[in-house]
């Protein structure tokens, strides 16, 4: 998941923009943990935590079903 050229920081703003519609966003994967405690920050400072959730590694039947969502 988490790796800076993935641009993950840019859909977090994204996800900002769309504040008041009806939208959520599952992070699943692992990384480099400086990144990805970059991006948990990132996440509380546009206060988006109500409607990002971070989900570490996922894998087999529950990775299917995460696409799926």
């Amino acid at each position: 998941m988490a790796h800076p050229k993935k641009g993950i920081e840019n859909l977090l703003r994204a996800v900002q923009i769309l504040t008041g519609h009806k939208v959520s966003l599952a992070i699943c994967g692992t990384g480099d943990e400086k990144y990805t405690a970059t991006l948990h920050e990132l996440v509380a400072s546009l206060e988006i935590d109500e409607v990002v959730a971070f989900y570490g590694e996922v894998t087999g039947d529950d990775k299917r079903k995460a696409f799926l969502n």
